[in-house]
């Protein structure tokens, strides 16, 4: 089994890992990077493990370093008023706020 476990020095939170195991039908590969939920699948070969859990390891951090500049926060707040804001009680005190 091979574990490896990446913590923050600050918190000591555990925040990211990659666990490989083997068992009797392939060798299992799981991530867990937070806040995204722990993803898995089997493998015939440790390689093709590895390979996928360094490969979804990097995926997952470039998206957490998203660059979100095409979206305005006045396109966003306009986008909730007018599709979630109209279900909630308080959608006239809401709507002036916005």
């Amino acid at each position: 089994m091979i574990l490896e476990i990446k913590c923050n020095i600050a918190t000591g939170f555990k925040l990211e890992w990659q666990h490989i195991k083997k068992r009797k039908k392939g060798i299992t590969a799981t991530v867990r990077i937070k806040p995204h939920p722990s993803q898995s699948q089997t493998f015939t070969t440790m390689r093709d493990a590895k390979a996928w859990a360094q490969e979804l390891e990097l995926k997952i951090k470039n998206e957490k370093k998203g660059d979100y500049d095409h979206i305005l926060f006045r396109n966003a707040l306009e986008e909730y008023r007018d599709n979630i804001s109209i279900s909630k009680k308080g959608v006239v005190r809401e709507r002036t706020r916005i």
